[in-house]
Formats: C-alpha cells, sequence, structure tokens
C-alpha cells in the first residue's frame, strides 16, 4: 500500500499521522505503542484530518530521529525511516515492526496500541508479556546435561516410585530407568538437571551448591549441619535429623512455632506434639526447596507443588489453585505436605 492509500484511509490502529517533528515525544509513544503492539507506520508531515503539510528534514534529521528512538526504548528499537515525496511535499515515512522482545520501555513507560491511541500497558499486561516472552526458554531444570543415563541410580527411581504408590496411592509405569525419565520429561537423549538432582549418584558432582543447611540456635548457632544427596534425600535428612541432635519438643517450643499461625497445643506428651509440629516442619522443608527451585529459573516455577510462606500466615498449592489459610487443622496440613 503507497501512501496516499495510507492517508486516504486515516489513522487506525496500524497508522498514525503527525503534523511535524515538534510532537516528538508523541511520536516515540507511537513507536513504543506499534513495536509492543503490531507494528505499524507513522507519517511525519500529515495532519490529523489527512492533508499533507510536509516537513523540511534532510539526512541528518532522520540520523537524530533514528538515534532519539534507539537511545529512548528499552530494548531498543530500530525503525525503517524513509522520506517520501507526496504532491511536492516531503513526508517522513517510519515503519515500525512487532517487537521480538516484549514489552518495550520509553523512559519506564510500556505503551501499547489501541485503536487510534496509545495507551499504558498494565502491571497484569506486562507480566503477561514477560512469560510469553520466555516460554520457550528452557528453565534450569529442563536444561540437559552432558551426562551418561547410568549416573541416573535405578534404586533411587524405584525407591520414588514405591513411595509415589505408598503416600498418594498411585501407580506410576515403570519399566526402564530410560521410559520411565522420559515420560516424566526428564530425559531427552540427556538427563535434564531436574534428573540428576533427583535421581543421580551424587548430585552435588554436577551442582556443587546443592546442599541443605540446618542449625540449632540457642543463644547463637548452637549446632549446624549440611544435608547432601539428592533433593528428595536433602528433605528427608532435614525432617528425620541425626539422633545427636537429640530434639526435644516440648510444649513451649512447639507453640513457639504455631504462634504465628493462632493454634495452640496443650503441654499432653511427646507422641502428641510431634504430630502437630512434623507436619510444620516437613511444610517448611518442601517449601525452602521450592523457593530455592524458583529462584533459579528465568521464569516462575508453576511445577512446584508447594510455595508456603508463613509470614504471611497462608499456604498456596499452585497445582490447582486452591489456597490453605492459617485456619486449616495440623491433619490438613500434613495431607497437604504430603503431596510435596
Amino acid at each position: 500500500m503507497n501512501i496516499l492509500e495510507l492517508i486516504a484511509r486515516g489513522e487506525d490502529q496500524n497508522t498514525e499521522f503527525k503534523r511535524s517533528l515538534s510532537e516528538k515525544r508523541e511520536i516515540l509513544e507511537t513507536v513504543c505503542a506499534f513495536s509492543n503492539s503490531n507494528g505499524g507506520i507513522i507519517l511525519v508531515g500529515v495532519d490529523d484530518d489527512g492533508s499533507i503539510t510536509g516537513v523540511d528534514v534532510g539526512k541528518s534529521t532522520v540520523e537524530e530521529l533514528i538515534n532519539d528512538v534507539k537511545f529512548s526504548i528499552e530494548p531498543a528499537v530500530i525503525p525503517q525511516v524513509e522520506i517520501v515525496e507526496v504532491h511536492g511535499k516531503k513526508v517522513l515515512a517510519i515503519s515500525v515492526s512487532e517487537g521480538l522482545n516484549k514489552p518495550y520501555f520509553l523512559k519506564g513507560v510500556a505503551f501499547k496500541r489501541f485503536g487510534r491511541t496509545n495507551q499504558r500497558i498494565t502491571r497484569d499486561e506486562l507480566e503477561r508479556m514477560i512469560l510469553e516472552r520466555h516460554k520457550d526458554v528452557l528453565s534450569f531444570e529442563e536444561r540437559m546435561l552432558d551426562v551418561d543415563l547410568a549416573e541416573i541410580d535405578e534404586l533411587k527411581v524405584r525407591s520414588f516410585v514405591s513411595e509415589v504408590k505408598s503416600a498418594r496411592n498411585m501407580d506410576l509405569p515403570y519399566s526402564t530407568v530410560r521410559e520411565f525419565l522420559e515420560r516424566l520429561g526428564l530425559f531427552s537423549n540427556k538427563p535434564t538437571a531436574a534428573a540428576l538432582l533427583c535421581f543421580s549418584r551424587n548430585p552435588q558432582a554436577y551442582f556443587s551448591y546443592a546442599i541443605v543447611k540446618c542449625g540449632r540456635f540457642r543463644n547463637g548457632i548452637a549446632d549446624e549441619k549440611e544435608i547432601y544427596g539428592t533433593l528428595l534425600d536433602q528433605v528427608s535428612g532435614a525432617l528425620c535429623p541425626d539422633s545427636d541432635w537429640n530434639y526435644r519438643l516440648t510444649s513451649r517450643t512447639c507453640n513457639s512455632v504455631l504462634s504465628r499461625q493462632k493454634w495452640r497445643v496443650e503441654p499432653r506428651g511427646s507422641d502428641m506434639l510431634q504430630s502437630y509440629i512434623a507436619p510444620l516442619w516437613r511444610i517448611q522443608a518442601h517449601g525452602a526447596v521450592c523457593a530455592a527451585c524458583c529462584s533459579s529459573r528465568t521464569r516462575p516455577c508453576y511445577r512446584c507443588c508447594i510455595r508456603c510462606s508463613f509470614n504471611s500466615r497462608s499456604l498456596h498449592r499452585n497445582g490447582n489453585g486452591h489456597n490453605w489459610r492459617k485456619s486449616f487443622p495440623h491433619e490438613e496440613a500434613e495431607e497437604y505436605s504430603l503431596k510435596g
């Protein structure tokens, strides 16, 4: 479509008229909006009613405009700028393609095209754009490492299958390690980082920082230890400390943890106290591992089974969107934590 046809059609979703280059701020906003939308063209030297006023431009003017666009918008946008003569007058045609790295910001503000106007993009729309941009980017646990399948411990895989059946009454089809990992999306020619973290013989050989650190505090650090192995081993190790730690659960200890949830336990014996405190420790341990997983990703980890925050006094399970608040009894807490 030539310039005259564009002018005759008028301003729309993909076409903008500007009388002169003095409207530079509006021109930059439109470039940003086109980049965040479906692209478009800006005709400078054309009035809003379609009358051609023309502009006095030269090569230096075009270069200056391109630099203004390049250094004002992030990520950088480089439009195609052309001087077109229409009825003896010069019109500056600025063509903008739809951006590949949305969202684009003009001095910290993102715009989109809506009809004939430019509008600020809301926070929810920005989040959607960012997720869409990274949907094909492999997250940390999805990356494949140049490691032989023999590094996966078959006994650990079989143990996991058995535990899933016991805890959740779910049968996971199992024939070979390779087929099992492929079914879970943990193997494709090479094992993924998640496969190595969960089932390899020595995860720390590939991820030296994948360690759980535990500590006891009494007027400072009274004792501490580091737990190695797979993620599953580490969670179990955090929940079942060595005997030399000699944990003593008292009503005071238990209530110091439960107080923020406005729960209270009466001193009726260590077995009863353990039934209350163990589910909370289990949730905390799973939550710590999930939080570490999410912090290493380029996008939120929607596959994490739980996220917990005692500071906000709520628990959230991403799987189906349900929320558990502070009022749920400890039996539900235990059942919920087993789903981690």
